[in-house]
């Protein structure tokens, strides 16, 4: 039997036969834990191999893309990327990639399911401006079942490989060995620097969220082979053995250590191609203040140890919305980019659940079957949006929405930035095709480009054109992009503008163009869509 239930080994529960070889066991894991705990930094770090890069911290890549923020929207080689985020997956193919997952071979080695020279052209040429990523839910496919009963012995599966390195001690509930918190599995880590420097060089932001909050929340089949979970570690953490267990993580001081630990290695690791990466702190965070700051002082830090500027790691603040309006209130300048994803608008109500409530991530998100930000109106996403938009107009303002048309445009036409996607509908593993929103993010790649450099110029100005489901973006003298969601008749105010404009249309659905003639500034213009559909309307 693969799995069992037998009293000898480590349920859910954390309980296990009491045996004099259990016992030895556990008094060696013990000490095993005390001096880890009582270890000084310095040699933790030492005997992790994650030393401090001081003096050496390579410069931007030769080469490489400069990107960098201007406006509110990321700026490549001149050109504004706005439009779509990749997805990520995390428990098991759904359309989505995941870099980190794969099959083990006979000789322990991982086959990756994803090439990532492959996957990062695929989004190029789609047009997809980020590409998201952050550890798996299961560490291998036998957990796909959501049973909690550990292995009674270790057999190879698909897996996601997981940062941390394994001990030769004891027996997790995977059939392995424990892990050690203080030490890495340095391939995971290779497969983020392949990926954030392959993305760098084609203009594509890479987002990594440190921590995976899915796994601490919701049902003990996720939390169960967790390497954090006392069971499976030797590091005396001070954890629950059972769900919920998100808030033990984020508040208990003692598990500090090894958050920084792991927040160090990734820094080291993402350190050269930082050029192109988005750092949070976690995928799903719904936690509270006090673990925030932790994560973003832990970050300063080590730029000040490394000899570098303050901000050159560009941190992504995704939080609820009390703990994120509170960090933008009092670490505004430590904040590169915004995520609204925990919170929407339903029926005219905002939807906020406080930070530290232990709420899963999925009913605080975009994702539509548990009636996240997918179900709110265009409308009600322009005025989120615009919100942020207008109190902070230099931040990148990103958010995850698997929205219709006009759901997605209101993102974009509120100057939001990137819209992550919930699924590409990529049709198998290691296999990329045409992913499902390609014709949408083809037409806002074609708006970015005829507005060219001015689009960080660009601004919400929805009083200059008629009809309460239009909404402007307008840089005086320079470009004006209007978004008819219903189509038809409106007027666009050019009184207080002296310029002349080549006008185009595009489709919102395809990014097809076709000629709308000249147009001079100066008075009131009007415009019909053609075919009374859906359009964009570009002045450049």
């Amino acid at each position: 039997m693969l799995r069992t239930r037998d009293k000898k080994l480590y349920a859910v529960t954390g309980q296990a036969k009491t045996e004099p070889k259990m016992i030895f066991l556990k008094l060696l894991y013990l000490l095993m834990g005390v001096f880890i705990v009582f270890s000084p930094p310095s040699a933790q770090a030492e005997s992790n191999n994650t030393k401090n890069l001081i003096l050496h911290i390579p410069p931007i890549i030769a080469g490489a893309n400069r990107l960098y923020s201007e406006g509110g929207v990321f700026i490549n080689q001149g050109k504004a990327l706005i439009g779509f985020g990749a997805c990520a997956d995390i428990w098991h193919y759904e359309g989505c990639p995941n870099i980190t997952r794969g099959r083990e071979t006979s000789a322990g080695n991982i086959q990756w399911d994803d090439d990532i020279t492959k996957l990062v052209q695929n989004l190029s040429d789609y047009h997809f401006a980020l590409i998201p990523i952050y550890e798996g839910l299961w560490q291998d496919s036998g957990s796909y079942d959501h049973k909690v009963e550990c292995y009674d012995k270790y057999e190879k599966h698909e897996v996601y490989a997981l940062p941390y390195a394994r001990t030769h001690y004891g027996r997790a509930c995977d059939g392995r060995a424990r892990f050690d918190l203080s030490k890495f599995n340095q391939p995971f880590f290779d497969r983020y620097a392949q990926l954030a420097a392959l993305a760098e060089r084609k203009g594509i932001i890479v987002d990594i969220a440190i921590f995976n909050q899915h796994r601490y929340l919701e049902t003990d089949a996720h939390y169960q082979d967790q390497p954090w979970r006392p069971q499976n570690n030797v590091n005396a953490v001070s954890m629950p053995s059972q769900i919920p267990a998100a808030n033990s993580f984020y508040r208990n001081k003692s598990n500090r250590q090894f958050q920084r630990l792991y927040i160090r290695k990734m820094l080291d690791t993402i350190a050269p191609y930082r050029n192109a990466v988005l750092l949070s702190l976690a995928e799903e965070y719904t936690g509270g203040i006090g673990l925030m700051n932790f994560f973003i002082d832990t970050v300063r830090n080590w730029e000040t140890e490394n000899n570098l500027p303050s901000g050159s790691i560009r941190i992504s603040l995704a939080a609820p919305k009390d703990v994120l309006d509170f960090i933008l209130a009092t670490r505004l300048n430590d904040i590169f980019a915004i995520n609204l994803r925990y919170f929407f608008y339903r029926n005219g109500w905002l939807y906020q659940p406080p930070g530290g409530a232990e709420v899963p991530g999925r009913y605080s998100t975009g994702v539509h079957r548990f009636g996240g930000a997918a179900n709110s109106t265009p409308n009600e996403i322009h005025k989120k949006t615009l919100a942020y938009r207008q109190k902070f107009p230099e931040k990148i303002i990103l958010d995850q929405i698997q929205g219709n048309t006009n759901q997605n445009w209101a993102f974009i036409m509120a100057k939001g930035s990137i819209l992550v996607q919930e699924n590409l509908g990529f049709p198998g593993r290691g296999r990329y095709g045409r992913p499902v929103q390609a014709g949408m993010s083809k037409a806002m790649a074609k708006v970015a480009t005829l507005i060219g450099r001015d689009y960080k110029n660009l601004f919400p100005a929805d009083r200059l054109v008629s009809g309460d489901n239009n909404w402007c973006l307008a840089a005086k003298n320079k470009a004006y992009v209007v978004y008819a969601s219903h189509g038809g008749t409106f007027s666009l105010n050019l009184h207080n503008d002296s310029r002349d404009y080549i006008a185009s249309w595009i489709d919102p659905t395809n990014g097809s163009t076709k000629a709308a003639g000249n147009v001079s500034g100066g008075g009131i213009r009007s415009f019909s869509t053609p075919g009374g559909k859906t359009y964009v309307l570009v002045l450049k």
